[in-house]
């Protein structure tokens, strides 16, 4: 017994044991795509196992759990044997509030849907809220803001980040909006009290 515990308390015991034994191959992909186990993506793939079936306890697809973990190599393996990103829940609002603009690029290369939401948030305004302006400069430049319900918002979350790339990038797409575009100086005035 004692042999067992100290096994068991040094991870010995579950070295030993497959993490995907009893899991079916859907499950198995979502595991290794949650793990960037690229390997078993790969073994995966060669079986013929759909990447595109959703999980059943939620119905996330392997991209959402990838884009969600940061698994860059993991999401490259799931596009190139044809993982949709079109079809998933949150890849995109993942990718973009993890702020990755290199998934992200990946994912709405592959046809992933730049107006995503998540808890009625945007894409976009996740990467806004989370200070990822690249990821936010990329999802503008792919037509994003455009597709944007709350333009209002975005520019005023824009504005208090001081994220001016992201406010010039909207007013090069839209015009009419670059007087809105200009990120207010840190004082008023420069009266001393």
């Amino acid at each position: 017994m004692f042999r067992y515990l100290t096994k068991k308390l040094k991870g010995e015991e579950d070295a030993k044991k497959d993490p995907y034994a009893d899991l079916t191959p859907e499950l198995k992909v979502h595991a290794a795509a949650c793990n960037n186990d690229v390997k078993m993506l790969e073994k995966l793939a060669k079986d013929g196992v759909d990447f595109n079936e959703p999980r059943p306890q939620d119905g996330y697809y392997a991209l959402d759990s990838c884009a969600w973990s940061g698994n860059v190599e993991a999401i490259n393996v799931l596009l190139q044997h044809g993982a949709d990103p079109s079809i998933t829940l949150q890849a995109i609002v993942g990718a973009a509030s993890w702020g990755d603009p290199e998934m992200l690029e990946a994912l709405i290369s592959a046809g992933g849907q730049v107006d995503q939401e998540l808890n009625s948030e945007t894409a976009l305004r996740w990467a806004v809220q989370f200070g990822h302006e690249d990821c936010a400069l990329l999802l503008v430049q792919k037509g994003a803001w455009k597709l944007e319900p709350n333009q209002e918002l975005l520019l005023l979350r824009a504005k208090s980040r001081r994220m001016r790339k992201l406010l010039e990038g909207i007013a090069q797409v839209d015009p009419d909006r670059a007087a809105d575009c200009v990120v207010p100086p840190c004082w008023k005035t420069c009266e001393i009290l």
